[in-house]
């Protein structure tokens, strides 16, 4: 990540948390509405799974904090939702719980054709009882115009 910072900097705040907290802060100053994406996917062990969720807890609970109004992007994947689904969405629920005492969004990122599926059902499961879960969906998948439909009849923001 160090090495394609430079190149990758005009999208990504930091090259970790701490780093970007003077980035995101100036762009909120600036007028502009933040969704914050702790980068990674595809976790491989439940330790990956486990630093992902607390990256995410330190997200929410530092903007919480400061009653800022932010919205977080997550991958499934990086939470072990290739792993195991069980432990995944006990992960998400706690996330989504926290951010829900904050005002804070969820977004589900969509990653690859291959989780679609999984990340719809994971979202439509979820926000039966938590209003601050939505979706993002792949514009480039023959299914994304049913998917989107589907999602906005749910009342799910997409």
């Amino acid at each position: 990540m160090k090495l394609l910072y430079p190149l990758a900097k005009r999208f990504i705040a930091g090259h970790d948390f701490d780093s970007a907290i003077p980035v995101i802060s100036q762009l909120m100053l600036d007028g502009y509405d933040v969704t914050i994406d702790y980068l990674g996917e595809l976790s491989k062990t439940e330790e990956d799974c486990q630093n992902a969720q607390q990256q995410y807890i330190d997200i929410i609970e530092y903007y919480g904090s400061l009653n800022t109004p932010i919205d977080i992007s997550i991958k499934p994947t990086q939470l072990g939702l290739l792993l195991d689904k069980v432990e995944c969405e006990v992960r998400l629920i706690d996330l989504v719980t926290r951010a829900y005492v904050y005002g804070i969004t969820i977004r589900l990122d969509m990653e690859d054709s291959s989780v679609t599926q999984d990340t719809i059902d994971l979202c439509l499961r979820l926000h039966k009882e938590h209003p601050n879960i939505g979706i993002a969906l792949q514009a480039n998948l023959y299914r994304t115009d049913q998917d989107l439909t589907y999602m906005m009849e749910k009342n799910v923001s997409v």
